[in-house]
Formats: structure tokens, C-alpha cells, sequence
């Protein structure tokens, strides 16, 4: 573990972290490039079957997959379970504790009260979608 001091290197030794390419004022993603090819093949592996499960990791895996596409989030998820990994062996005292999946929920109700607002006029064009309170049976 000294080969790394913090979970930042591994990952990037494992070249899971992705470049940034920038020319002037113009800035674009990058390639993360070969790496060790055995770790990352692992990764993609373990990414791919936690991405199926009903974890933080799973929920976060289909979060960015909506965003950003199935590949690179298989690889943002791999580089977080290698940055979990390293930590868990850097620190034998440290124990992993599973958000939830229901972890992005809690943060703001509000939030996810407009996202299903907004996909709900998303799937049904022209219509405009208002709440009301309920009203209290007497």
C-alpha cells in the first residue's frame, strides 16, 4: 500500500481516472487509456454485477448509466470500487457501510418531487402537471 498514497493514485495507476484534454479556453473529456488490463477487466466484472444489485453502488451504476451511457459508468463504478478497496486494506480497522439504495431519495425530497413531475410532461407532451393538497375527508 505504499506504492499509493491515497486512493486517487491506485485508481489512476489502474488508469480509471479519466484525462481532460484542454487547448485554450476549449476543454473535453479524455480517453483513460490501457492501464493494467487483468485489475480492469476484474473491475469491470465486479462493476457489472454490483450494478445489477439494490445497493448505493447499483443505484449509483444506473444513475450515471441514465446520464452518461453503460460503458462509462461501469468504469466510474469500478474506479469507486478500487477506491473502496484500497481504503478497506490501507485501514484493517475500517468497515464498509452501505448507503442504501434509497440513499439519493433522502437528500432532497424536493428534487426528486420535480424530477417526477418533469418526467411525467415528458412522457405525456402538452400536458402540464400541477399539485394540490389533499383535501381532508370530514
Amino acid at each position: 500500500m505504499s506504492q499509493f498514497p491515497t486512493a486517487a493514485h491506485a485508481s489512476a495507476w489502474a488508469k480509471l481516472a479519466p484525462q481532460t484534454i484542454q487547448s485554450g479556453a476549449t476543454s473535453r473529456p479524455g480517453r483513460t487509456g490501457k492501464g493494467n488490463r487483468w485489475l480492469r477487466g476484474a473491475l469491470g466484472d465486479v462493476a457489472m454485477a454490483v450494478g445489477k444489485t439494490d445497493t448505493f453502488l447499483g443505484e449509483r451504476y444506473r444513475r450515471i448509466r441514465r446520464r452518461r451511457g453503460k460503458q462509462k459508468a461501469v468504469v466510474a463504478l469500478a474506479r469507486a470500487i478500487l477506491e473502496i478497496a484500497y481504503l478497506l486494506i490501507a485501514d484493517p480497522t475500517l468497515r464498509f457501510n452501505d448507503l442504501g439504495a434509497d440513499y439519493y431519495d433522502r437528500l432532497d425530497p424536493s428534487r426528486q418531487t420535480r424530477n417526477k413531475i418533469r418526467e411525467i410532461e415528458r412522457l405525456n407532451p402538452g400536458v402540464k402537471v400541477t399539485l394540490a393538497p389533499a383535501e381532508t375527508a370530514a
